[in-house]
């Protein structure tokens, strides 16, 4: 038990996303007792044991199921003799006999808010996110704009837009804001992001802009239903003005995603 102590303490040091397994219940002849414990990590990769064997590898498949879905979990096995009740889709085949029901608990990390572009939209909205809990990343190119003076408590990412955008691995769990100085890199930003998985993904723009890039990646052959996914222009419609105020209505925004989800 310490030592899966020590290993859960180390993911959630780092800020990793790992699913907590525990056996609550134990009948008859089980791999291992009720108390049992294991962490299973997005990939599979697992610290502990409940026993190896289909069970174990079952909930592993489960564990990470829960982690994409960023919902807990109870499951039941009914572990018959080898022969015995496996055949028919009842029970699990294996040499022992008896029930296990394992709960697996998804630990998530913050979610990752990534802002491209470093301008005065991008301080407030930032500073925010971070409020609210947010991991943030803010991408640009110029160092003058795109430090830790102007982002305290966020990571800044010096690069150029379109090659990050490009690389950049996202999950359906992250949130996304384009804001960057020009419309020329927030189009190339976009085309890279709009295929990829997120929860949130929005471009600052004009109606009319929004509907010119929309149409030319349409004819790019985009799926409609991806554009319909993005916020743009971003926020809650309340008028804003100032650079707080946008920030104000693009964080609502999210945090009425996330009540929602």
């Amino acid at each position: 038990m310490r030592e899966i102590i020590d290993d859960l303490s180390n993911y959630l040091q780092q800020n990793l996303d790992v699913a907590l397994v525990t056996v609550v219940n134990a009948q008859g002849s089980t791999p291992r007792g009720t108390g049992s414990h294991m962490l299973v990590d997005p990939e599979g990769q697992i610290r502990g044991t409940i026993g190896g064997g289909k069970v174990e590898l079952l909930t592993i498949k489960e564990a990470v199921s829960a982690l994409q879905e960023g919902k807990p979990c109870l499951k039941e096995f009914e572990i018959f003799e080898e022969g015995a009740g496996g055949e028919d889709g009842k029970g699990i085949g294996m040499l022992c006999g008896g029930k296990m029901t394992i709960f697996i608990e998804p630990l998530l990390s913050a979610q990752r808010l990534v802002i491209f572009g470093a301008g005065h939209v991008s301080r407030e909205l930032a500073s925010l996110a971070i409020k609210q809990g947010f991991r943030c990343l803010v991408v640009d190119h110029r160092p003058e704009w795109a430090n830790q003076n102007n982002f305290p408590g966020a990571q800044v990412m010096l690069g150029d837009f379109e090659q990050i955008s490009q690389d950049l691995q996202t999950s359906p769990r992250d949130f996304l804001a384009i804001m960057t100085y020009g419309h020329a890199h927030d189009e190339v930003v976009l085309r890279n992001l709009v295929e990829k998985p997120y929860n949130y993904l929005g471009m600052i723009s004009s109606k009319r802009k929004r509907d010119k890039i929309f149409q030319k990646f349409s004819q790019q052959g985009v799926d409609d239903s991806l554009l319909a996914r993005i916020d743009s222009p971003m926020g809650l419609p309340i008028k804003s003005k100032t650079p707080f105020e946008i920030a104000v209505s693009i964080m609502a925004k999210m945090i009425d995603i996330l009540n929602k989800n």
